[in-house]
């Protein structure tokens, strides 16, 4: 626990209206945001975890709380994809597949039974090529590399770099937090509270705890929107929090409330949706006429995250 906010406090705010003193959300520094339209930070808003279709609208429904806080010292947008370049044709598949596409045999590609069909007529049709492939396979043991050496040739695999799948996308954000009142001690110490709270699973009432509730999804947006600068996030879930209460050469605290006065916080997030090509299909960016999800999700409030099960105090 971060200190001076019970994690009881905590629970019964994301359903509802923090009172009092919180007020629904934490600003930190508290004169971050101003009235003026060039204020720029990151807000954090929560949500239970709802799987949805990757053709459905994205639209989230989070508890009314959020957390404002500076842009990070890093802010990176890393896109990764996976590719295989195993021999996993071998010569035989990996020539038939190279006669279709040059055209030397007849391939409907309009489905992909028929591509199917193709690459196995092809390939059964490829009797000289399996022929001359096995000879040097099956001709014992160092006959067939020997026979490779003596004439210069050596079989091709047919390698081909396969597409697989994108990657989830990861995020790290870091920030050097200096607190320079009390209530901003103590809403950095809330600040971190509701993160940490947000990164773990609940317990189901169900078969005695068998069963874990999974944490909150995270929903990122940067302001002011629509920068065309900048990216977008994807909801994301906390993979990891690191909190440095001493980040500085010594280790330092105010009299009064023995608060630390440097607070070092570093959030591992990864996003739980994929990207692909129709997150680019939008007006602003491209031409087009194809309809497409919005980059980030659509966001609206609801009262509470899940009041039938707080967390304990």
């Amino acid at each position: 626990m971060g200190g001076g906010v019970a994690l009881s406090d905590v629970a019964t705010a994301i359903g509802q209206d923090f009172s009092q003193n919180y007020q629904g959300s934490f600003t930190f520094p508290n004169d971050l945001v101003t009235s003026a339209a060039s204020d720029i930070y990151m807000t954090f808003r929560f949500a239970k975890f709802v799987k949805r279709s990757i053709y459905d609208t994205a639209s989230v429904q989070t508890g009314n709380g959020k957390i404002i806080l500076p842009i990070p010292r890093n802010l990176h947008n890393s896109l990764g994809l996976t590719y295989s370049s195993d021999e996993f044709l071998g010569p035989a598949v990996g020539a038939a597949v190279d006669s279709i596409a040059r055209g030397k045999s007849s391939a409907n590609t309009s489905s992909l039974s028929t591509i199917i069909a193709s690459v196995t007529g092809a390939y059964a049709g490829g009797a000289a090529t399996q022929a001359a492939v096995s000879a040097v396979t099956n001709a014992g043991q160092g006959v067939g590399t020997a026979a490779q050496l003596l004439s210069g040739l050596s079989i091709n695999p047919f390698q081909t770099m396969l597409f697989k799948h994108p990657n989830f996308k990861t995020h790290r954000f870091s920030w050097m937090l200096a607190p320079s009142s009390p209530k901003e001690s103590d809403d950095l110490a809330a600040i971190i509270d509701i993160f940490t709270y947000h990164s773990l699973p609940g317990l189901t009432d169900q078969i005695t705890g068998v069963f874990f509730n999974a944490p909150s999804i995270v929903v990122i947006n940067l302001s002011p929107p629509g920068n065309k600068y900048l990216f977008d996030y994807k909801t994301c879930v906390i993979t990891g929090i690191n909190v440095d209460y001493s980040p500085g050469p010594t280790p330092a605290f105010f009299d009064t409330a023995n608060a630390p006065v440097l607070v070092q916080l570093s959030l591992d997030l990864t996003e739980i949706e994929l990207w692909t090509k129709r997150d680019y299909l939008q007006p602003s960016n491209i031409s087009t006429n194809t309809p497409s999800a919005p980059l980030t999700p659509n966001v609206s409030s609801v009262p509470a995250l899940d009041p039938a099960h707080p967390p304990p105090s």
